[in-house]
């Protein structure tokens, strides 16, 4: 687990008998009132850390994203922190990795969400603590704590601000095209890994595109940018589109209508099945039934 300071302690009431009681405590930070835990554990030898009772640590915040765009998860620490103090020691994290840990200008990003979270110097300089997380994936739903690190012991303390919870949901439309124009559909991510396509009044499913690999031949499906674009379409390219990613989730589910006389030939794709793939995986959508 990444640290600034490695020594922070959490108080762990369910593990050791405690008694508290309010004083007003001097930090690098601010003047704030705490309560004291005094911790007798097994031994006798008795410890002492900081934690906040706090009602936002029993009913936590609600966030939620699509996949693939930007999510704020709120915190604000202007009740702990005085307004002429240094900025705050912030750390950020879940029930078992670390987010975000920011003190001054040094920061570190956790494992899983390198260029992906961050709690900007200058909102933090306002009081504000909130976790920008970017490019938000399926498997960043759940609850995330704030935290406000003190102590100028070797030795930190962590005093919870906030939870909360995010839930992570895909992209639905609807889309109507006309005949002879091209279908443009957006990927939003580059966990975008397969597009398929559900001919409407069908049961099967045929993949259309694939990262990384070429469709051979004249290709109906162009990637350009974080956009897919199906060339001149014709009614019987009306369907259920899907952009799935390499765990076969799906990012973006799309119904398209189109209309119009047809102009065009029919189109003919040239990739019919999807990549071979072991037959215990599950990342690969199944032809006759869509991916979840």
């Amino acid at each position: 687990m990444l640290r600034l300071f490695p020594s922070q302690r959490r108080a762990s009431p369910g593990l050791c008998k405690t008694s508290a009681r309010h004083e007003i405590t001097h930090t690098q930070f601010a003047v704030h009132v705490v309560h004291v835990v005094h911790v007798q554990r097994a031994g006798g030898r008795a410890e002492h850390g900081f934690s906040y009772c706090s009602p936002l640590s029993r009913f936590p915040g609600y966030a939620w994203s699509e996949v693939g765009r930007q999510a704020v998860l709120p915190c604000s620490c202007r009740t702990y922190v005085s307004p002429t103090a240094q900025a705050p020691y912030i750390l950020w994290q879940t029930v078992s990795h670390t987010v975000f840990e920011r003190m001054g200008k040094d920061s570190v990003q956790g494992e899983s969400y390198e260029n992906r979270a961050d709690v900007p110097m200058e909102m933090l300089a306002e009081g504000n603590c909130s976790l920008i997380l970017s490019d938000v994936r399926f498997r960043d739903a759940g609850i995330y704590e704030s935290y406000l690190v003190v102590g100028q012991s070797r030795v930190k303390n962590q005093i919870l601000i906030h939870s909360v919870r995010l839930a992570v949901v895909d992209h639905k439309h609807i889309q109507s095209v006309e005949s002879g124009k091209d279908l443009i559909l957006d990927l939003y991510t580059n966990q975008a890994k397969m597009l398929v396509f559900q001919q409407e009044g069908t049961p099967e499913w045929r993949v259309l595109w694939q990262r990384g690999q070429d469709s051979g031949g004249e290709r109906w499906v162009e990637e350009r940018g974080r956009k897919l674009v199906v060339r001149e379409v014709v009614t019987s390219n009306s369907g259920t589109y899907r952009v799935v990613d390499e765990e076969g989730l799906t990012l973006s589910t799309v119904k398209v209508s189109v209309t119009g006389k047809a102009r065009h030939k029919q189109l003919v794709y040239t990739q019919s099945t999807p990549p071979t793939t072991p037959q215990n995986s599950s990342s690969t959508p199944s032809l006759h039934h869509p991916p979840h």
